[in-house]
This record gives structure tokens, C-alpha cells and sequence, in this order.
């Protein structure tokens, strides 16, 4: 699913942004769903999807993985870790998914800040297996590797590891409109993109080793 070219248009996983868009839809309404359908009744919290976030995550994440500096950390068709990390960076930034608490009468209502910078952190993490199930990775030869088996934690220490760190990104409110702050972000999305894959292959799966 990885369709970047040389010069790709904004969008993580597509270069036409529309199909990117479409992914992310796709991925954070049935996020969504599954959270409402099983948790949303007893946590009297209730998720909705944003658009306009999902489509503002999509153009920033394609133009973290394009923007070129002396880091040139990456090439010219990232694999899927790396895409992932973006997205992650960027819905930390963006967020593609409101939160709203609902009272025993059905009213809703906002959530404090806090409260929702520490659930979406949790929640992304918890997420991780539905955000890699529709993407496939292109291997060596252009073998397609798919990766929805992606779904376990080695350790508590990694998930801790993984969910503290989203709580920072989105506790940082990085300006991301100022272009100096963008080899800050490429470096937070290389790192993050190796944690994924060194999870990844502690699958018990065959997983065969990917380029990019």
C-alpha cells in the first residue's frame, strides 16, 4: 500500500491525498466504532471521528516523509513503520478523533484537556492493530507483506515506553506550522518507526525483513 513516487503530493500512505484521506477515514471510524460499541457505556465517554483532522494529519504527515534538509532521513518510498510514525506524529498533532463525556441523562459534554491528552494517548497505543491491519508492506522483490497481524505488546515496558511518549507529543503542542520544527518532528518520527518495527518482529510470525 505503500504508492509514493519520486515527487510525491501530500498524503502518508498515497500520493493522491483523497485515497490517503479515505485510509484515515476508514482506520479512525472503526477505531471509533469499536470503541463506542464496547467501551463507550460503561466509560461514559463517547468518540466521534474528525475530517477535517483526519485530512490535516494526511497533508502533514505526507510533508514530514517529503521535506528535504541535511537529515535526509528519508527515501523516497518509506516503508510502513515509517509511515505509521508520521501518522502517529501527526494525529498527536491533528486530532482526527474528538472525545466527548456523556452523563446518565445522555448529555454530552466536552472533556478537560488533560483528561484527553492522556486517553488518546492510551488509546492510540491500544489502537496499533487496527490502525496496521488494512496497510501492507512491499518487501524485497515487491512481495506484499501484510501486517495486520501486528497486534501484541512484547512487554509492559515498550507499551508504557510507546504510550509516554505519544503523551508528550501531544502535551509538546509543537508549532508545526514553523519549518524549523520540522527535522525536530522527522527525528521524533525516525525514532518512533523503529520502536514500531523492532515490535513488529517480535511477532511469533513469519516476518520477513522489509525494505525502505
Amino acid at each position: 500500500m505503500n504508492m509514493r513516487n519520486k515527487e510525491p503530493e501530500p498524503g502518508i500512505f498515497y500520493t493522491n491525498s483523497e485515497k490517503d484521506c479515505d485510509l484515515l477515514s476508514r482506520i479512525f471510524k472503526t477505531i471509533c466504532e469499536d470503541w463506542n460499541q464496547r467501551y463507550s457505556e460503561l466509560a461514559k465517554f463517547r468518540l466521534t471521528f474528525e475530517p477535517e483532522g483526519a485530512k490535516a494529519a494526511s497533508n502533514f504527515g505526507g510533508a514530514m516523509l517529503k521535506y528535504e534538509n541535511e537529515f535526509q532521513a528519508f527515501p523516497a518510498s518509506p516503508n510502513a513503520f515509517k509511515c505509521v510514525a508520521a501518522l502517529l506524529i501527526s494525529i498527536c498533532t491533528f486530532p482526527v478523533i474528538n472525545g466527548r463525556n456523556v452523563r446518565d441523562d445522555g448529555q454530552e459534554y466536552v472533556a478537560g484537556n488533560h483528561t484527553k491528552r492522556m486517553f488518546f494517548a492510551g488509546l492510540y497505543t491500544e489502537a496499533l492493530p487496527l490502525i496496521f491491519s488494512p496497510i501492507d508492506q512491499f518487501g524485497e522483490g515487491g512481495k506484499r507483506i501484510p501486517l495486520k497481524h501486528w497486534g501484541y505488546y512484547p512487554n509492559m515496558r515498550l507499551k508504557d515506553d510507546l504510550r509516554n511518549f505519544l503523551h508528550w507529543v501531544i502535551n509538546a503542542q509543537i508549532k508545526v506550522h514553523d519549518q524549523n520544527n520540522l527535522p525536530r518532528l522527522q527525528r521524533m518520527v525516525y525514532l518512533l518507526s523503529i520502536l514500531l518495527e523492532a515490535i513488529f518482529y517480535f511477532s511469533p510470525e513469519d516476518t520477513p525483513e522489509v525494505g525502505g
